[in-house]
This record gives C-alpha cells, structure tokens and sequence, in this order.
C-alpha cells in the first residue's frame, strides 16, 4: 500500500511538473524523474520518434540501456508502439518476435511495457523494464498510461510555444529588417510593442514608450492632433492616418506618416492593432519646396506676362509710332513735290508781275498798278503756304546759327500783343541762364507768331497767354513728334483756351487738318511747327486738357555758346548791272520758269543762254567756242538732276560757279553748298541779283567752286 501511495503521489507530482514544462528537454526530464517510480520497473527510456528512427533520449535504469542510441524504428519495440499506436505488454522478452533480442541480451531486461505518447500524432514512448518475468499490473500500465497523456500535452504545449518562439524571432527578424518603426498595440490601444528600428529613431531605451508614453515624442503644435485621431480610430476601429512631426534621437523633429490598422478575432471583435511610422521628412520638405517653388513660378509667370504685355504695349506703341511716322513722312513727300510744283507756277508769276509792275510804273496808271500789287501779294501768300509745307516736310532751307531765345523772344513783344488784341494777357517768362540754341532765328519767329496765334484763336472770350524760356534734358520719345534724348532749349506757348481732345491730338501736326472755320485757318500751323523742329534737330510737345488749355513745348538743340551777332547784308538793286561780257547758262526743264529767268539775268545785263535738261547743257557747255562765267542751275529735273549735272560740271569744268534754282532743297545732295549758291523759288530778284553778281565776281563774295556730295 505505501508503494501504491508513493506512485499516485509521483503522478500527480509529474503531471503538475508537466505542466509546467516550456520545451522538449524539460519533458524528457520530468519523465526520467518520475517514470520508474509510478511503474515500479528496475528501470525506464523516454524514446523520441525521429522519423524512421527512435531516439532514446534518457533513461533511468538499474545498469545502462540504450541511453543516446538512435534505432531503427522497424526493428525496435518502441517503434512498433509508436506505429501502431498501442500500448506494447510483453511478459518475456525471448518469447515475443517484436523484440530484437540480440539488442537485450546484454541487458537486465526479461519483460517490458512501451506506452505510446500522442494522439493522434504519436512523437514519444515511454518504455518501462524489469528485470524479471513478469506482467505488469493493470493499475501500472494506468498510470503510466496517465503519464504518457500528460506528456502528449506537454509534448503539444511545447511544440506550440516552440512554434510561437519561432514565430516571433522570425516577426522580429522582418520587423527589424524594415526601414519603417513598426509598433503594436493591445485592443484598447496600449503601446506594448516597437520593433528595433522605433528605439534606433527616436534614441529612447527599449520600453520607454509603452503605454501612452508614446505621445511625448510628438511635436507639441502636434500633440492633440494626433492623439485625437488615434481615440477616433479606437472607438470607431477606423483605420490611422496622419503626418505629424516626431522627435528624433538628434532631438530635432522630422516628419513622419503614421498608420494602423486593427486585426479582428472571428468575432468581429478588434483583438489587435498593428502600426508603422515612415520617415516622409525629404519628400514633406521636397513638397514644401515644391509648394514654394510654385508660388515662386506663378509670381514669375505672372511678373513674365506682366513684362510680356508691356512688351506688347510697347510694341503696339512703336507700331503706331512707325505708322505715325511713316504717314507724316507719306504726307511729308506729297507736300514737298506740290510746294515745289507751286514754287515753280509761282516763280513764273511774281516773276512776270514784277516785269508787269516795271513796265506799269512807265505808264502811270495807278490803278493798274494797285492791281499788280494785288496780284503780287496773294502770289506772295501762295509763297508764304508753298514755304509752310516746305517746313513741315522738312525740306525747307535752314540757316540755323546760334542764338539767345531770351533776345528772340523779347524782341518780338510789340508784335505779339498787336497780334493778341487787348482780350488777351501777354506774359513772358524768361529763364535767367537760359542755354544758347542752334535755330534759324527767322523760322523761329514764324513759328512763335504761328503758336500765339493758334493759341489766341484756341480762347474765344480772351485769357492768358505766356511764353516761356527754359533748359531741359528729356529721355527716350514716346511719340514721333517729340524729341530724341538729349540737352534742348525749350521754348513753350501756353493757353487757358478749349486744350484738344484725345481724337484731335492725334492728328494735331497733320497737313490741312484744322479744327476752324472754313477760310479761318489752312492747317499747317502746327504741322509748319512740327517740321521746322525736327528738320532743326528736336521735337514737339504737347500737353493739353479739355477744357483747361493746352501747352505747346518746342525742343531745339543745344549749343555751347553764342555766335556774335550778325548783320543781315542790304539788298542789292537790280539796276546795278553786270558787264555784258559775263556769260551765263540756264538749265531748267520748266520752260516758262527758264523764260523767267533768262529776263532776269537780261535785265541785269548778263549774254544768256538756256538749256531744257541737264544733258543738253552739257552739250552746250562742251560745243560752245566761248566759256560760260556761271551756270544757273535747276536742281529738281527728270532724267540729270542738278546734283548729277553739277558733279559733271565740276569734273569737266572745275572753276565754273554754279547758282542753284530751287523749289526745296534735298538735304543730303545740297548739304555742303553754300547758301550763297542756291536761290529758292519764287524768286525774291534783289536777293537773286546779288547772288548772281556775287558769283560771276562782280561782288565780293565766296569762294567760286560749289562742293557736291558723291
């Protein structure tokens, strides 16, 4: 009886050691300790299948067994129970073919029992031997039947947790091979998991941030943010999202994405959450730089558009300044070839009204004479419009000289204020150190009377009229008319007139193009202004305002300083005569203009003869026995112009003056030609004769070889 309490004492004792058991040596152990005493045997094996082979892994016995031996499972006892799952009793082992006995002969062993371990799955056996014949008592074979069901349990909770350990190295293994924190939490969001990657980022000791602690590491401007989400996600088992700034183990934070998604049981019931945080710091800063740069690129786009339409603005000026341009010009060309047209007929008038008015001074019929004076002065008028288109195609003969404004302007008070009437107040502003300014000082005086008329027309119930003087450096044009960039004497002509409108500034300086009345004004006043200015070196400005006035500034180049005075030379009579031995050639394809000016030079006593092109006089010139003393020159002909016959005198002919007959001047051709050898059309005689007689040397006068550009 008291082995019997001692062995049910042993197998409760092994199977609460069993229980506790974590791995296969532990149960191999507890069943060498305990197994003999629950069956009473001389001596036990703990057998573990193998494969095909049953190893003895322990054994406690009276002598050595088979203790570390590995045997085949087809030739041994244990392998058969294993096999065939079934408890093995042999009472001799001699008598039984199961047992190898050539294996037992060397051993104690007469009769055994080999209880199987497992179900269904048999991995173990537990074998028990005497050293006698016998058959082990049915409560033996129970208990250790009981042992061996324990040990199955033990063997299975072993294999699970050694199952779980691997499990967990190999989470471990990939959790830490990730460049990602991953962390895990239990269902009601406690920390109790970070993979090695979390400690080796943020630089805190493993354990540090279970629980809650987690929530420190955030940026503080983050904090409720975040933890916010993460209780809207707990109670409602909505996935985590969201960026927010973690503190690195440099103690700087950086920008992190943290997600977590739960794992449900099957149930439906959230049994964990599993997270990870990915460092997004370069890529947040790369689309913070993005952002930036966007806004950068807009403000840049829209700064290049902004440049772009006023490049286009400018452009569109410019085009209108070209077209503007390029009409006065048009305008410009057409006005010349009439003016000089006219000059032409006009020529022929005056010229005949003044042999009219010689011969009518014979007859003493003075109404006949106030007649031709008529005649003369409205031919003199036509003069007068032919010399204003002139200026405003800049093709009218300039002599401009270096002049005080301050002295011009003065000068002309008295006329001014004759011409303002007494509804209009005259005030002239002067500035003291006023520079000196290259003008013709003559064409300067028309277009100051022709301003202050324009103006005194401009104030119908009278008002105030001032002139002013003064220096000005101007910058780039923005309109045709004004003047390039540069140093300029300004003389300006306001009013407190009606000023223009938009629509009537833009053709103020057009030929023709008036705002007065039928026979009230011809409308080349301004365009007079206009050309005298440029084709003097400036430009023109205006500033005007309905209602208000208007300001007209004329730009004229600067000079250093004055010229000395100069006194106009007398004109000389006609009467003085030339000696007839003074040969002079007419070339002028204007046969009435040629008829004019062959009496002229009659009169003034001069052997003339004429040409109707530049080639005939050529051949003139060549066939003639006798040497011409001058050459009267037209300039503007078909086919030879003046130009080309003048050049082809001076090669043929090198010391022979030539006098040119004009109704304008072509700037470039006539450049370097003296004002002493070109008359301008109509003619005015006493100038003419004096230039003649100046010429053939019977005045003092220049020198006689006329310089032509090539």
């Amino acid at each position: 009886m008291k082995i019997d309490h001692i062995a049910r004492a042993q197998l409760l004792e092994s199977i609460e050691a069993l229980a506790g058991a974590r791995s296969v040596d532990a149960i191999v152990q507890v069943l060498r300790r305990y197994a003999r005493d629950i069956a009473g045997a001389d001596g036990i094996s703990v057998i573990l299948r193998e494969g095909e082979f049953c190893h003895y892994a322990a054994e406690d016995a009276i002598s050595p067994l088979w203790a570390g031996q590995r045997l085949p499972a087809a030739n041994c006892v244990s392998g058969w129970a294993m096999v065939n799952r079934q408890t093995v009793i042999i009472p001799d082992i001699y008598a039984d073919e199961r047992v190898p006995h050539d294996l037992y002969r060397s051993t104690f062993v007469r009769s055994m029992l080999m209880v199987p371990v497992g179900s269904p799955d048999v991995t173990a056996a537990i074998g028990a031997y005497w050293a006698e014949q016998i058959t082990p008592h049915a409560v033996t074979i129970n208990r250790l039947e009981t042992l061996a069901r324990s040990a199955a349990i033990a063997l299975e909770n072993a294999r699970l947790l050694d199952a779980l350990r691997v499990s967990e190295r190999r989470f471990e293994g990939i959790t830490d091979s990730i460049d990602q924190m991953i962390w895990s939490t239990r269902p009601d969001g406690f920390h109790d998991y970070y993979n090695k990657r979390w400690y080796d980022y943020t630089g805190m000791p493993p354990g540090s941030t279970d629980g809650e602690e987690w929530s420190g590491m955030f940026h503080p401007d983050d904090q409720d943010r975040a933890w916010a989400r993460w209780q809207h996600s707990l109670a409602t088992g909505d996935l985590y999202e969201i960026e927010y700034r973690l503190r690195h183990r440099s103690g700087d934070y950086r920008w992190v994405l943290g997600r977590a998604w739960p794992v449900r049981d099957d149930r439906g019931a959230i049994s964990r959450w599993y997270g990870t945080c990915t460092d997004i710091h370069e890529l947040r800063t790369a689309q913070d730089d993005l952002r930036q740069l966007n806004a950068s690129l807009e403000s840049r786009v829209d700064d290049r558009t902004a440049a772009l339409q006023r490049e286009i603005d400018e452009r569109d000026r410019l085009e209108d300044t070209l077209r503007q341009m390029q009409r006065l010009e048009a305008v410009g060309q057409l006005t010349s070839g009439v003016a000089h047209d006219f000059n032409n007929l006009l020529t022929v008038i005056l010229g005949n009204l003044e042999f009219l008015q010689r011969d009518a001074g014979q007859t003493a019929d003075p109404k006949f004479g106030r007649r031709l004076a008529n005649m003369k002065q409205a031919a003199e008028r036509g003069a007068k419009l032919t010399a204003q288109l002139l200026a405003f195609s800049r093709r009218q003969r300039l002599e401009a000289k270096p002049i005080d404004l301050n002295d011009s302007v003065s000068s002309m008070q008295d006329l001014l204020r004759s011409s303002m009437g007494g509804s209009v107040q005259l005030e002239l502003v002067l500035h003291p150190q006023l520079w000196p300014a290259l003008v013709d000082q003559t064409q300067l005086e028309l277009v100051i009377l022709n301003l202050a008329i324009n103006a005194r027309d401009a104030m119908q119930v009278g008002g105030s009229l001032a002139i002013e003087t003064s220096n000005a450096i101007v910058g780039t044009p923005q309109r045709p008319e004004e003047p390039a960039a540069g140093e300029y004497v300004v003389v300006s002509v306001a009013d407190t007139g009606t000023g223009m409108s938009d629509s009537v500034l833009a053709r103020a300086f057009e030929p023709f193009f008036t705002t007065k009345e039928v026979g009230k004004g011809s409308g080349l006043g301004l365009a007079q202004v206009y050309g005298f200015a440029k084709q003097s070196g400036g430009g023109v400005r205006i500033e005007t305002r309905v209602g208000e006035g208007t300001v007209v500034k004329v730009y004229l180049p600067r000079v250093l300083e004055a010229s000395p005075a100069t006194t106009q030379l007398d004109d000389v009579a006609v009467a003085a005569m030339v000696p007839g031995s003074k040969r002079v050639l007419v070339i002028d394809d204007d046969s009435a203009v040629r008829e004019i000016t062959v009496s002229l030079l009659e009169q003034m006593g001069c052997n003339v003869a004429d040409a109707g092109s530049g080639g005939a006089g050529l051949d003139l010139l060549a066939r003639s026995d006798a040497a011409f003393d001058l050459v009267v020159l037209d300039f503007a002909m078909p086919g030879m112009n003046g130009a080309d016959v003048a050049r082809a005198i001076a090669k043929d002919f090198p010391d022979l003056p030539v006098l040119f007959v004009t109704g304008y001047a072509d700037l470039t051709a006539l450049r370097e030609v003296g004002e002493d050898r070109i008359a301008q059309k109509p003619f005015d005689h006493a100038e003419f004769a004096t230039k003649v007689k100046r010429l053939l040397g019977v005045d003092a006068g220049s020198s006689n070889v006329v310089a032509l550009r090539r």
